[in-house]
């Protein structure tokens, strides 16, 4: 059975890591690309040293792995692609007339080198075809420093995370659409019409991709594993210089940030959040209510609740509605059995997230017969506690280490 080409992105990764830092073995494949299909040097160096490979299509990629099977003597080729494929694909070359290189499209302009319409995943993938979508680290996001031996490189700096996450909203059809933005950099010698609402792009080059880098991979992800994937994005195509095209990236980068633990409180999305609503809404909750959770005050924040949450009850993705319901009752009876062992807690203006973290790991780590022995000693003594750690508001596995280191000091 064949290996999925997301799969084939993720070997292709790790082999480029590797050839990046052998220049006589990069050589050979360049030449080797360039000699026999037709592609550019610098395509080549983008894919190898730039790690530039989910963007490619599908027979670029077969090249590029034919030639580092030879030049490592090894046959990952069976492995992801099928008998035909490889029978074919080699007599193959870039054509030279690129089979998109005049667009008509219908929009409406902002201003003489700005313009929106609206196009779907499957425009996008005819620019991929075609090698007309590229990300131009001179007009975009600086590159990652790689350092191996010595020799020093640059490559994407790809969140891995981000474009997963963007992937599955979009296979659940949960995704908002919003705005890609594709850049005609002056550099290329490109005619541009616009007249009755409709923008013509002749000698079409390259589309630079100014934001929404992730959000292109994630669609291609997506089209890759799905073919019949598709659905409708503002697009807004620009003809900015590189300086323009940075300040752009620099004014949309100025948006007010929001802390990671309230961005993740937005997510409608969420069972951590569900949980955290269905506590709201249960009256037999003693903190029941938008006054005691809520996002701006309360007793509770929100957003740390369902962090501290989602770190304890990761079970819990995939849950049904139902399933999550009976969960969050569980949690507030849990919660409630705690709260009576130490009824204060219950007049503080605010539970901390330090405070929130310990009640959670006492009611997932101790049996409720040792509750009224621990909590109130755990809550009372917690400036023990490194507050740098607890500062930063992120539950993970660090943060549940200290607590247990700490609570065994607790007697």
């Amino acid at each position: 059975m064949l290996r999925t080409k997301e799969e084939l992105n993720k070997m292709l990764l790790n082999k480029c890591s590797v050839l990046a830092f052998d220049n006589e073995k990069t050589k050979i494949v360049c030449d080797s690309l360039k000699e026999k299909h037709g592609v550019s040097i610098g395509t080549s160096m983008d894919m190898i040293i730039r790690a530039k490979i989910e963007e490619q299509n599908e027979i670029t990629l077969f090249w590029l792995m034919e030639s580092i099977d030879k030049v490592y003597n090894s046959k990952h080729l069976l492995e992801y692609y099928t008998e035909y494929e490889r029978r074919i694909y080699p007599k193959k070359k870039i054509e030279k007339a690129k089979s998109i290189n005049t667009l008509s499209i219908d929009c409406f302009q902002i201003s003489n080198d700005q313009w929106i319409t609206v196009k779907d995943v499957d425009f996008f993938m005819e620019l991929r075809k075609s090698s007309k979508i590229r990300y131009n680290e001179n007009a975009q996001r600086v590159l990652k420093r790689v350092i191996k031996n010595g020799k020093e490189i640059f490559k994407l700096a790809i969140n891995r995370s981000a474009v997963k996450a963007i992937r599955y909203l979009m296979e659940n059809n949960l995704y908002i659409p919003n705005t890609i933005t594709l850049n005609i950099s002056p550099e290329f010698d490109t005619d541009i019409v616009f007249k009755n609402n409709v923008l013509t792009i002749m000698n079409l080059d390259m589309f630079d991709i100014s934001d929404g880098y992730h959000r292109y991979l994630a669609m291609c992800e997506c089209k890759d594993s799905n073919p019949d994937f598709n659905f409708n994005m503002e697009l807004r195509i620009t003809n900015f210089p590189d300086e323009k095209a940075c300040q752009f990236i620099w004014q949309e980068d100025q948006k007010t940030k929001m802390r990671k633990v309230d961005s993740e409180s937005m997510n409608t999305n969420s069972y951590a959040n569900t949980i955290v609503d269905f506590l709201i809404v249960n009256k037999t909750f003693y903190l029941s209510g938008n006054d005691n959770i809520n996002k701006n005050g309360g007793k509770i924040n929100y957003g740390e609740l369902s962090s501290v949450i989602k770190y304890y009850y990761q079970n819990a993705k995939g849950l049904n509605k139902k399933e999550i319901s009976d969960l969050s009752k569980e949690i507030a009876l849990k919660l409630n059995l705690l709260f009576d062992t130490y009824p204060d807690i219950l007049t503080f203006n605010h539970i901390c997230f330090k405070d929130l973290c310990i009640m959670f790991y006492i009611i997932n780590n101790y049996p409720e017969s040792k509750y009224n022995i621990i909590f109130k000693k755990a809550i009372n003594n917690s400036e023990k506690l490194d507050k740098k750690r607890f500062a930063s508001i992120i539950m993970n596995k660090a943060t549940d280490n200290d607590i247990a280191k700490y609570m065994k000091e607790v007697k």
